[in-house]
């Protein structure tokens, strides 16, 4: 089932389908003024933070931004969570999971390629994980879920932690390409 999920996902149709939403899931939403996103939330949440975008955080900190959302903020973080942040986490993961494998089926770390695409699923499960930790946290609001607070910081700080080590390796990967590339170049120019 994963080397169909890999074939299908690394199509051309498909990966430019998953480039086309991540621009719209993920580019679009941050960086415009769109009625979902960062901008939108913080629009209906008293200009506060999401507690995902958080990288490190209390069991305090978490009931401080679920405090200062007010009705209307815990009420909208739970629509985004389960709407674009059900289709961002998915999105990314199989972008980054086909670019890992077309970029090292070009190099001598292909045998490592499976290994790697493990990375941004893990990332995608933490981030699901997280999502169900705050959205539990919200709905049971004002009781405190403190141990809840403290296993959602874990699943954001893996969360964080497996992205970034995503996008890493596709960028290791794209250099030792290009670096390759310049090199084969020159010395058939020789």
């Amino acid at each position: 089932m994963f080397k169909n999920l890999i074939s299908v996902i690394t199509k051309p149709k498909v990966y430019f389908a998953l480039w086309v939403s991540v621009i719209f899931l993920v580019i679009l939403p941050n960086f415009t003024k769109a009625p979902i996103g960062p901008y939108a939330f913080k629009q209906h949440a008293n200009d506060m933070q999401m507690i995902d975008m958080v990288i490190n955080y209390s069991p305090e900190e978490a009931y401080r931004l679920i405090a200062g959302y007010g009705e209307s903020g815990r009420r909208y973080y739970i629509i985004q969570s389960l709407t674009l942040d059900l289709a961002i986490p998915l999105c990314l993961m199989l972008l980054v999971m086909a670019s890992i494998k077309l970029i090292y089926r070009q190099t001598f770390f292909k045998n490592y390629m499976h290994k790697f695409m493990i990375i941004p699923f893990l990332g995608f499960l933490c981030d699901y994980s997280e999502n169900a930790c705050v959205i539990t946290m919200i709905i049971n609001y004002p009781k405190r879920l403190n141990n809840l607070a403290v296993i959602s910081n874990i699943f954001t700080i893996s969360k964080w932690i497996f992205c970034t080590l995503g996008i890493l390796i596709v960028l290791v990967g794209l250099i030792y390409i290009g670096i390759n590339t310049c090199l084969r170049n020159k010395h058939s120019k020789i």
